[in-house]
């Protein structure tokens, strides 16, 4: 399949989506002095919560992130053997250029960029 028909199938848009990060409990942010002792027992329970919380977001987190490369890594190489460029010295370089200034428009306009570049490079 074309790279440019994977943009367009979504092939390299990630399937791990990112995670919500969890609220922190409103007891968490009181001042100690206004905890009395049956709150201090709660709160104590609310921070263990929080952090197995905070942990499986993070955990997710960087799995979302992983694929994400992954995806990236796979984009670039089907991106330079579109072009035939898999042995110039400057495909990297070029890439590197393209996704500077594409990225946040999208992988189909980075291709476009590179396809500028691959241009001048053959």
């Amino acid at each position: 399949m074309d790279v440019y028909e994977k943009i367009s199938g979504g092939e390299y848009v990630s399937a791990v989506p990112y995670p919500s990060r969890p609220p922190r409990p409103k007891i968490l942010g009181m001042r100690i002095s206004e905890i009395d002792e049956a709150e201090f027992s709660e709160a104590a329970r609310a921070k263990k919560e929080y952090d197995i919380s905070m942990q499986d977001y993070e955990t997710a987190k960087k799995a979302h992130y992983a694929d994400c490369a992954k995806l990236r890594a796979e984009f670039e190489s089907d991106l330079i053997a579109h072009y035939e460029l898999a042995d110039h010295p400057k495909a990297q370089e070029a890439l590197a250029l393209a996704w500077d200034e594409g990225h946040s428009d999208g992988y189909e306009f980075v291709a476009e960029k590179f396809g500028k570049y691959a241009a001048l490079m053959k």
